[in-house]
């Protein structure tokens, strides 16, 4: 359902920021929300057109490491002065602000939102991304479609994997069915290791999971092998 910018970790340049964006149409207008926006994501998108014909920008926020909001200010500073879009900013809590002042975007040039209300029905799950940091994984309707996007996190709460077996009440007839979660082959605080997430999931359970936010070919093969979906750039 999303198409990624980049697939990469903090260090892959070869594959790029993790990112990923969805393209659709609200109220007659066309939409682009995007997850992140990374040290070259901003460039990305210019140099694939992505921004051709689109009326209104919505951005999710999953935290604020440079790899996921490295270039979030010139892509902020392109939609005012060339585009004329006020982008609709979601991060779950004010840090995003602070960060804007640091870099000289003035609160007129974007709409934050912490609660997404009259854009989409998204929960936030706080992570353990190993530091002092507000991080966060959503899941998010899209269209009909549920979806989880983890951003960067060494666990899964509990209640995400509930969604996404059916056993959750509210979600009991909607599972999440695109669930995209990040990776990484070795063990540290900020990332689920990709032995460790395969313990969590079933053979049967892998097919309906992306994986994400890779270190390098090696654990691209190694989820390969376990059957996990793998995330790759449009």
């Amino acid at each position: 359902m999303l198409k990624f910018i980049g697939t990469g970790s903090c260090f892959n340049y070869k594959m790029g920021n993790n990112s990923a964006y969805y393209i659709h149409n609200v109220n007659g207008k066309k939409r682009f929300i995007l997850f992140d926006c990374g040290e070259d994501v901003f460039h990305k998108i210019l140099n694939n057109n992505l921004l051709n014909e689109i009326d209104e920008v919505f951005v999710v926020i999953t935290h604020l490491h440079s790899d996921h909001v490295g270039s979030l200010p010139s892509f902020v500073f392109y939609l005012h002065f060339v585009l004329n879009i006020k982008p609709v900013i979601y991060f779950p809590c004010d840090d995003i602000n602070i960060f804007f002042k640091l870099v000289g975007i003035k609160k007129e040039l974007y709409l934050h939102t912490k609660d997404s209300k009259g854009y989409y029905d998204i929960t936030p799950f706080k992570h353990n991304h190993g530091y002092e940091l507000n991080s966060f994984g959503y899941v998010l309707n899209l269209d009909g479609n549920l979806i989880y996007y983890s951003g960067d996190t060494k666990t899964i709460d509990e209640k995400v994997l509930d969604i996404f077996r059916g056993k959750d009440t509210k979600y009991v007839n909607t599972p999440i069915k695109y669930f995209y979660q990040d990776v990484t082959k070795y063990v540290n605080d900020a990332h689920m290791n990709i032995h460790n997430l395969a313990k969590i999931f079933s053979k049967e359970e892998r097919k309906r999971v992306t994986l994400m936010h890779f270190d390098d070919e090696e654990v691209i093969k190694i989820a390969e092998e376990y059957g996990f979906n793998i995330a790759e750039k449009k």
